[in-house]
This record gives structure tokens, C-alpha cells and sequence, in this order.
């Protein structure tokens, strides 16, 4: 049981096909800098960050006095950083977010470029390491196989159709972080036969470059499917 791309396509309706992010390392002076380009801010107003976080209540701020002077461009990206600060990319304070993700909105014309569908389960997965650790940990180790619905989305497919890059099995990456998309791990549910799974050691002693993780993912965009097989079963059935 796993929180797949379909999931997220399906619950969040955002694109999985597009490109990964890449953002390079930002330290104090790069971090301010993006910030005075991009918002058109002075430099002593970056002064309040923290590790490279800004308040959300700040970017109000920001977007209010650069509609005031109707600078849209910088209006845009205060709004469109402030929306995933406070969904796909809130943290446990809910009061700030990362400026490394300004990089999305600094050419609003490739804004729609990226897949992010993979943007945000990645990021969901980073969470889920710490989730894991908490009392949440306790409540999902009580589901019990009735409790799982298999092919939840099916009566939702007139409407938000299966995307075939969703079978992707490897790493996804947001940025400097990577995250694998076992989608083998479920082949059942989507109508699959499920074959013996690779052992988790020769998943992690694969260690691809950001570059092959690139390529691999893009290779399925021209429709490779890995030679999955359909299977005879009930989606249900295990």
C-alpha cells in the first residue's frame, strides 16, 4: 500500500507529465537575491528570513503593495508562492515556506512545464518520514485489509482519465531530493498482474544520477510501459 501518482492526479487534479524541478543550492546571498529579483523587494527587507523560509503573512504583504503599483508579474509569484506555501508545500507551522521553491515562478512561462503531480508527492514522501514517527504511525498500523479500497477512482474516470505515465516505477525527484515510486509494489490494483518484487537492497544499490533519474522518467513519456502484463484477477484481488 502505497500514495501514488494516480492518487495525486486523481485527488489534487494536477498534470503528471511534465519535467522535474531543479534548483540549485541557495545560500544567504543567492536566497536574498531571488528574493529582491523576483519580488522586487529592498534588500533589507529580506532581512527577516530564516533558513532560507519567508512568512507567508510577509508575502501578503508583497502581493498587496505590488498590486498597489500594478506590478503583475511580481503579484503572480507572490500569489503562486504563498498557494503552495499553504498546500502542497505547508509545513507544520503553516506560517512560512521555502523560498527554493520561488524557482518555480521566476519564468512564469514554464510554470506549467513541470509535472507537478511528482512535485507534490515528493515532497508528501519527505513528510511522510517524520509522520511516520509520530502518533499517526499508531493509527495506520491498524488498517486492516477491509479498510482498503481498492481502485477507489473508478467512477471518477469520465472525468479525470487514467494517465498512463502513473504506472512509473523509479525515483521521482523534487530538486536536490529523491523519492522512489515503487508503483510495482500495487500492480493488482490497476488491473496487473503482480510479479515477485526486487529486493529493497537492489532498489537502493541502484543509486542513479539526477540526470538518469531525468531520462528514465522522460523514456516513459514516450509511452514504454515496462512490459507489464494484464492480469486475469479482480482488481481486488491480491
Amino acid at each position: 500500500m502505497t500514495i501514488t501518482l494516480d492518487d495525486v492526479s486523481n485527488l489534487l487534479h494536477f498534470s503528471i507529465v511534465g519535467h522535474f524541478y531543479t534548483h540549485q543550492t541557495l545560500h544567504a546571498d543567492s536566497r536574498n537575491g531571488l528574493l529582491v529579483e523576483s519580488l522586487r523587494v529592498a534588500s533589507e527587507e529580506t532581512r527577516h528570513c530564516r533558513e532560507a523560509h519567508v512568512h507567508l503573512s510577509w508575502l501578503r504583504d508583497v502581493y498587496e503593495d505590488a498590486c498597489s503599483k500594478r506590478q503583475w508579474t511580481v503579484v503572480a509569484r507572490a500569489y503562486l508562492l504563498h498557494l503552495v506555501g499553504c498546500t502542497i508545500f505547508a509545513s507544520k507551522s503553516a506560517t512560512s515556506v521555502s523560498v527554493i521553491y520561488l524557482g518555480f515562478f521566476v519564468d512564469l512561462r514554464m510554470t506549467g512545464g513541470y509535472s507537478w503531480a511528482t512535485t507534490a508527492l515528493s515532497h508528501m514522501y519527505e513528510q511522510l518520514g517524520d509522520c511516520s514517527y509520530a502518533k499517526t504511525r499508531k493509527l495506520l498500523d491498524t488498517l486492516t485489509p477491509g479498510s482498503i479500497q481498492f481502485s477507489p477512482y473508478d467512477e471518477h474516470r469520465e472525468e479525470r482519465p487514467f494517465e498512463w505515465i502513473s504506472l512509473f516505477s523509479g525515483y521521482l525527484r523534487l530538486g536536490n531530493w529523491t523519492q522512489l515510486h515503487m508503483l510495482e509494489c500495487v500492480l493488482c490494483q490497476y488491473g496487473y498482474a503482480q510479479f515477485i518484487l526486487r529486493h529493497p537492497y537492489v532498489v537502493r544499490d541502484e543509486d542513479p544520477t539526477t540526470d538518469e533519474m531525468d531520462r528514465q522518467w522522460l523514456h516513459l513519456h514516450r509511452g514504454d510501459n515496462a512490459g507489464w502484463a494484464r492480469s486475469p484477477l479482480p482488481k481486488s484481488a491480491g
